[in-house]
């Protein structure tokens, strides 16, 4: 849902300044929530946690699976890629065979999160 200045406007208009400071300290404290960066601890616990498919249970290279998975349900759950690659990544540079490859990891994980959540995995 988009609003508009003057629909948002209309809406807290007849507020005092006591509410609006309220709100603004509601809505400041939201957005310092949702650009919050995932810890390298969370991002490792996502990655224990991953659940592997069948093929990546069956691959010499699992570790790659399972953050590109960690990953993918991390952007699927509404992270922003920005807040979880550092860590993600960090992580990946402790399990995978390389460190390009721990960052082709992260991305391909970024990738499938962000075609599920926008809704084209099945286009």
């Amino acid at each position: 849902m988009t609003i508009t200045p003057q629909e948002f406007e209309s809406i807290v208009g007849n507020l005092g300044a006591e509410e609006l400071a309220q709100l603004g300290a509601v809505f400041t404290a939201r957005a310092a929530e949702r650009r919050r960066a995932l810890t390298i601890e969370e991002a490792q616990t996502a990655f224990d946690s991953a659940p592997l498919t069948h093929w990546w249970q069956e691959s010499r290279l699992r570790e790659n699976g399972q953050v590109r998975i960690a990953t993918r349900i991390l952007i699927e759950r509404g992270w922003h890629p920005e807040q979880i690659v550092d860590s993600m990544t960090a992580v990946a540079e402790r399990v995978c065979v390389h460190p390009l490859v721990a960052a082709e990891a992260v991305a391909c994980g970024i990738a499938d999160g962000m075609v599920i959540r926008e809704g084209m995995d099945n286009a």
